[in-house]
């Protein structure tokens, strides 16, 4: 206080102390004086500035110019329905274009009751040859731009078996084939499946009814799809299947029954192919390729899920058949089913799906009844000392296992449903 009585004087000095104590302000000696500004500061803080705003601008420019380097990606689409007479082997064919099976196979007819779906997605880069890694490095070197990368997408449809409108059955077969011919009119591309071999050797007029008759009925279900206006027809595709069965002199005859075809049917392009051994498969799926629709916002063509719309493709980026692990047990112990039982026994056994869950230890368990309406038809289907139902599950589970690559508890129960 003293030393502040000096400094102010006696008087200011004692009122300045007073109010210091009393109103709790800061004293003197905290109030240091405000530091002052060296007169470079101002040049510093502007030549920083200046160097944060070209550097900005230059790691923009950077950004920008890996931007342009990186592939631009396309993506592509095509709906593809598979659509025949029966036993044509479609579902056989429709798994070799997969590249895995979705769908039940056998030598019964009419083995597909509904229609199925699969995806096969393929990449490739636009303009861009295989090289070696030594060349590769270099065109990487020489060239800043890279190809578009292409994505296509093909949604192939296994269909069941269709016949002309004299040859229904009963009611079921002609909901069966009226389900065909309207999937077919989602379709984008058709592809008319014959048994070569078949028809070659046992010529049946049937099937060429059918191949004048299809279009016209894949075309009335399109213009009932396009409010009551005339829908274009899809490109159609006709696929000679089985002709590794076809030898010796009768190969010539493959020309002249195609050619016969093609007059009724005026398909876009034929293909010779075996499901079997996959001979022509490669070329069909080329050609499917080379077909397949560019990808279009939903804004540009409505909802995306008509003929001729492309709102599927997002839908389907990561969906691979139609299929969950429920449904695709169910349809490979159909085909077990089909392989094993004969007569009229496939036909009547109904497969329901009873729980499907995973394990602790990673392993799928699924449960499921075979149904029938006989107890007769239990015992054949049990067979001698479960003989038959052994085999049925035995192979259906390997089956699972192989397709999806994990353990499989599979249980099935042989009952007898009750009658309505």
């Amino acid at each position: 206080m003293a030393s502040a009585a000096r400094a102010l004087g006696w008087g200011e000095g004692l009122a300045q102390w007073r109010r210091v104590a009393l109103l709790g302000l800061p004293s003197l000696r905290s109030q240091q004086p405000a530091p002052t500004i060296p007169f470079y500061s101002t040049y510093l803080s502007r030549k920083l500035r200046k160097q944060q705003q070209h550097q900005a601008v230059v790691v923009e420019k950077d950004r920008d110019r890996d931007r342009d380097r990186e592939p631009k990606r396309s993506i592509k689409g095509l709906r593809v329905g598979l659509i025949g007479a029966p036993n044509a082997g479609k579902s056989a064919l429709t798994n070799v274009l997969l590249g895995r099976k979705v769908t039940a196979v056998s030598g019964k007819v009419n083995t597909t009751t509904s229609q199925t779906f699969g995806v096969v997605t393929s990449r490739r880069v636009a303009g861009h040859l295989q090289v070696n890694e030594s060349e590769q490095e270099r065109s990487e070197e020489k060239s800043n731009e890279c190809s578009p990368e292409v994505t296509t997408r093909l949604m192939i449809f296994d269909t069941p078996g269709v016949v002309d409108h004299k040859h229904y059955r009963n009611m079921r077969q002609r909901e069966r084939v009226s389900d065909a011919y309207a999937t077919a009119a989602l379709c984008d591309a058709l592809v008319f499946v014959v048994d070569a071999e078949r028809q070659l050797r046992k010529p049946d007029p049937r099937v060429e009814r059918l191949v004048v008759e299809y279009r016209r009925e894949v075309e009335g279900f399109g213009s009932g799809d396009a409010g009551g206006q005339a829908a274009a027809m899809p490109k159609s595709v006709l696929a000679m299947n089985k002709v590794d069965l076809v030898r010796g002199s009768r190969r010539g005859d493959l020309l002249d029954l195609a050619r016969r075809l093609n007059d009724l049917g005026s398909f876009d392009q034929i293909f010779m192919v075996s499901s079997l051994k996959g001979t022509g498969t490669e070329d069909l799926l080329a050609y499917l390729r080379s077909v397949s629709v560019p990808h279009r916002t939903e804004e540009a063509v409505g909802h995306g899920g008509g003929a001729g719309g492309t709102g599927w493709l997002s839908q389907c980026e990561d969906e691979e058949s139609s299929h969950d692990h429920s449904s695709y047990a169910v349809e490979l112990v159909k085909e077990q089913v089909y392989r094993r039982l004969n007569g009229e026994i496939p036909y009547v056994l109904k497969i329901k799906p009873v729980s499907t869950k995973f394990l602790r230890d990673g392993s799928l368990r699924i449960e499921q009844d075979l149904l029938v309406n006989h107890m007769k038809k239990k015992k054949i289907v049990v067979g001698r000392k479960g003989q038959a139902i052994g085999q049925i599950g035995c192979r259906a589970r390997a089956e699972l296992e192989k397709q999806l690559g994990l353990k499989v508890h599979l249980i099935l129960n042989v009952k007898v449903r009750k009658q309505d």
